[in-house]
């Protein structure tokens, strides 16, 4: 299993279309922990200073056949997010996704 982070937002669109369409370099980008795949939302944490922001995370249940099109990429840095990236080469279909979990972001005022 792997996690895929998004906004909110785009994980209703990604539900809407019936998958997770790869980004312009043909990936989709996952982290192999939930906790991780947030990681690479810290921009958008960020933006929670603005008000509240909702991540969503959704389990990819990889298939045995599709295995050879999961890469590790080195395009996000290990160091900085303290955690791997990997990447699923196409568009990941509905039957492989799990269900997702919302995660919400405030600002501490104070």
């Amino acid at each position: 299993m792997l996690y895929h982070a998004t906004t909110k937002e785009n994980a209703i669109k990604i539900f809407g279309s019936h998958c997770i369409k790869p980004g312009i370099d043909g990936l989709v980008y996952m982290a192999d922990t939930a906790e991780n795949a947030l990681r690479f939302l810290r921009p958008y944490h960020e933006a929670a200073e603005k008000g509240k922001f909702v991540a969503t995370v959704i389990p990819i249940r990889i298939k045995k056949a599709d295995e050879a099109k999961v890469i590790e990429t080195h395009d996000h840095s290990e160091e900085y997010f303290k955690c791997r990236a990997y990447g699923y080469e196409g568009e990941i279909p509905l039957e492989m996704l799990g269900n997702p979990t919302d995660y919400t972001y405030t600002k501490n005022k104070g």
